[in-house]
């Protein structure tokens, strides 16, 4: 299993959002289709600095989210 960060939308409206807006900033995703969630691949390391990035993008378009570190 890669490690990154899973991205749960709360709804599918919001994984859409999610979607717009992390590629519109350039981030890669990769999307689970059977839990719904969105991956971004990366180092465990990066993970608290990538997360916050996210989270800042996320949140001034007031989407509704969680995300999950996957080791």
């Amino acid at each position: 299993m890669e490690q990154g960060l899973n991205i749960y939308g709360s709804t599918q409206i919001d994984n859409n959002e999610i979607l717009n807006v992390l590629d519109e900033a350039g981030y890669y995703l990769e999307f689970n289709s059977e839990y719904s969630f969105y991956f971004i691949p990366e180092q465990e390391e990066n993970y608290d600095s990538l997360e916050m990035q996210i989270a800042y993008l996320l949140d001034q378009k007031g989407i509704n989210y969680r995300i999950e570190g996957n080791f």
